[in-house]
């Protein structure tokens, strides 16, 4: 007998002998009379680490699984769950009282509904020993005593304390400095107007202080590309001469400070005895220069009044908008030169472009693109897209231009003409035995007259019952024209459900090939009637 089996046969004889419930039998083992259920493993059903086994866990569905129960071996069982879905067990392991084994896999031979209903709360696993921190211990070093005076002898004087020195005078330091910074990291310097809200100047203040006061503080500043330090005498802003600000401001254009790159400077306070100090005491602290250079005139506010979309009208039907005005502010401190609209037509490599002219207009440059007179047309049906874009040159050649922006063509048709040939009104129905139904199918045929070629069509209809408003169908169908003529059928309706006048009413759509649609709709009365 296995160790759980002879466990379980200790249990059952505590607990009472065959009247004690709750002991069931796994893998087909029989029970006998101890009143509880009878389970055999199925291995066939799953819930297994291996055929034939069952796993044991902490809870119903959470793992890890604790251990697996091979077949044939007995489980004292002590609850269920109320769905029977899981059963308890008595799991006679170290640090834990139970388990819980899942029903599924298994066969029940009898009932477990005398087992009480239970819950689970995890158990937590044996404790751990406690581990006791190490002890420490602090090494203590004896030291070799000093030796005594011999007995009977007379202690050494000590030698008298040698005469103090008389103090030396302090150098004198010069003043201190602190907080050496500018107003702003970067000027600018502007050779036109070109940036006319940059930050073109720059404070520099220093903290200076001296007992004796402070006489002057320099400020020393480099430009970009130059190879000495030019001295500009600083003043003092706040404070007394022994502790005060002092600031000096360097403007890009009043200090011909013209060439992009990075400024250095530092300062130098006398006091005054005559003795200097310096921030930072090496190197010097540094502010960007940057140049505005001419980028040529500013364009905004370019838009077209077709918007993104514009039609070509081969067939003269003069019912599209086929023309578009390209407007655009252009505005440039040294004055515009010219205006250029550039565009390119759809199918095409090359940009064609036409002058634009400020007086037709006002405040705006103007060009005029027609689809017909600028030979735009659709090479690729049923749309093309026409690109387009604005380029302008100031009075010192130098240019700018807008991005690259589109406008889808589309072919102007004139709408179609659709007919419709026959849609059936009446039909009649015969039940046959033993059916008690059978059903109808409406069907439409229609021609259409349009110069251009219909590449599909889209009928869209809904029937409602006379007599019964809930009875209610409705579908879309859509086909391919062959030619200008075709036919559109419905679903099968049940005869006996529409039985009755029926309102029908329904739309047509045709699209031809350049993606042109016409639709019309209409709607009538269908009976079905009875034989």
């Amino acid at each position: 007998m296995s160790a759980i089996g002879s466990w379980l046969a200790r249990a059952i004889a505590a607990l009472g002998g065959p009247q004690t419930a709750g002991v069931v039998l796994v893998a087909g083992l029989v029970m006998g009379g101890l009143g509880g259920a009878a389970i055999t493993l199925n291995a066939q059903h799953g819930g297994s680490s291996a055929a034939g086994t069952v796993n044991v866990y902490p809870c119903p569905n959470q793992g890890p699984s604790l251990q697996t129960i091979a077949n044939g071996q007995q489980l004292l069982v002590t609850g269920r769950l109320a769905d029977d879905s899981w059963v308890r067990i008595h799991l006679p392991t170290p640090g834990r009282t139970e388990g819980w084994v899942e029903a599924g896999p298994l066969t029940v031979n009898g009932s477990i509904d005398s087992l009480p209903v239970a819950t689970c709360a995890a158990e937590a696993g044996a404790p751990a020993p406690a581990v006791l921190p190490a002890e420490s211990f602090t090494a203590i070093v004896n030291a070799t005593p000093s030796p005594g005076p011999t007995l009977g002898s007379s202690p050494s004087p000590s030698p008298p304390p040698p005469p103090s020195a008389a103090p030396s005078p302090t150098p004198n330091a010069g003043p201190a400095l602190a907080s050496l910074a500018a107003s702003s990291s970067t000027i600018s310097y502007d050779q036109g107007a070109y940036c006319t809200t940059a930050v073109k100047s720059a404070t520099i203040s220093v903290l200076a202080s001296d007992t004796a006061g402070v006489a002057s503080v320099a400020l020393l500043w480099r430009e970009p590309g130059a190879a000495s330090y030019v001295q500009t005498a600083m003043a003092r802003t706040s404070g007394t001469a022994a502790s005060g600000t002092w600031q000096a401001t360097l403007n890009s254009s009043a200090n011909g400070i013209t060439q992009a790159g990075t400024l250095a400077y530092y300062a130098v306070a006398t006091d005054s005895g005559g003795a200097t100090s310096r921030i930072p005491s090496s190197g010097a602290r540094t502010i960007t220069v940057a140049v505005c250079a001419n980028k040529g005139p500013t364009i905004s506010a370019a838009s077209s009044s077709s918007g993104s979309s514009l039609s070509w009208d081969p067939l003269g039907v003069a019912s599209c908008q086929t023309a578009t005005n390209i407007t655009a502010a252009v505005s440039d401190v040294d004055g515009v030169k010219a205006v250029t609209l550039f565009f390119r037509r759809p199918g095409d490599s090359a940009w064609a472009s036409k002058p634009m002219d400020n007086a037709t207009v006002p405040g705006k440059w103007y060009a005029n693109l027609d689809t017909l007179g600028d030979k735009i047309t659709i090479p690729t049906p049923p749309t093309g897209s026409l690109a387009w874009y604005i380029k302008a040159v100031d009075s010192k050649n130098v240019a700018s231009q807008t991005r690259t922006s589109s406008i889808t063509i589309r072919r102007c048709d004139s709408p179609a003409v659709v007919f419709v040939n026959a849609v059936g009104t009446s039909y009649t129905f015969c039940p046959q035995p033993p059916s008690n139904t059978t059903s109808v199918d409406l069907r439409w045929t229609f021609s259409i007259a349009d110069p251009d070629t219909i590449s599909s069509a889209t009928l869209t209809f809904k029937i409602v019952n006379g007599a019964n408003p809930a009875h209610t169908y409705a579908q879309t169908v859509s086909v391919k024209v062959a030619g200008q003529r075709f036919s559109v059928g419905s679903a099968a309706l049940d005869g006996n459900t529409f039985y009755g006048s029926n309102l029908v009413t329904w739309t047509i759509t045709t699209t031809d090939q350049y993606g042109g649609t016409s639709s019309v709709s209409s709607k009538g009365t269908v009976m079905i009637q009875v034989c």
